[in-house]
């Protein structure tokens, strides 16, 4: 499982003893190479910090950890291999799982109203391969009409706004297409009644 905080959007997660934490994390630091025993341990503890925060996809976690060492000037391979090996135990110790991350997120924007294409772009920022997404999509399902009209209560648009409703008609279709929807939905929401649409 993913080793989590709370975060905005999303549920916290059960949180493994930090005694787990360090048997999936224990690196032989004098096997490292070049690198300095103390550097293996900061970013040990650097990556505990942050899944213990935050829920990440091992793609992610990577790039953290790149971007931690880079700050200290270490962007050499052997500290990039580095950050790739500690993400590996994490992943291989079921402390961070892509697949359990994307159903996560996909169920927190899903709350929020974000179409199919938005969901898969953030998704892909944060590293969640396109198979993973799709499953993970699947799984949590996805209503697009729905998602759109949760959207458009959410921003105010079509039968949510208060007042212009008419002379705000192409402005609001513009702006759920830019949020990913299809030019159909978003017109048949901007013009509803704010109800789901039954089906036919």
């Amino acid at each position: 499982m993913i080793l989590a905080g709370r975060v905005s959007g999303m549920a916290a997660l059960p949180r493994p003893t930090f005694r787990a934490m360090g048997a999936a994390m224990s690196m032989d630091v004098d096997a490292q190479g070049d690198i300095e025993p103390q550097t293996v341990q900061w970013l040990q503890r650097a990556a505990l910090s942050y899944i213990d925060r935050y829920p990440t996809s091992r793609a992610n976690l990577v790039r953290v950890l790149r971007r931690k060492l880079h700050r200290r000037g270490l962007d050499d391979a052997a500290h990039r291999m580095l950050a790739e090996s500690l993400a590996d135990r994490l992943c291989a110790a079921r402390l961070v799982d892509d697949a359990q991350f994307a159903e996560l997120r996909v169920s927190a924007l899903k709350r929020r109203g974000a179409s199919a294409l938005a969901i898969r772009g953030k998704l892909m920022e944060k590293g969640v391969d396109d198979e993973t997404a799709a499953a993970a999509m699947e799984r949590e399902g996805h209503d697009e009409a729905a998602a759109a009209l949760r959207y458009a209560r959410r921003r105010g648009l079509g039968p949510f706004r208060r007042k212009d409703r008419q002379a705000r008609h192409d402005r609001d279709i513009a702006a759920m297409m830019r949020a990913g929807f299809p030019g159909g939905v978003a017109r048949r929401v901007v013009e509803g009644d704010g109800e789901p649409a039954e089906d036919a």
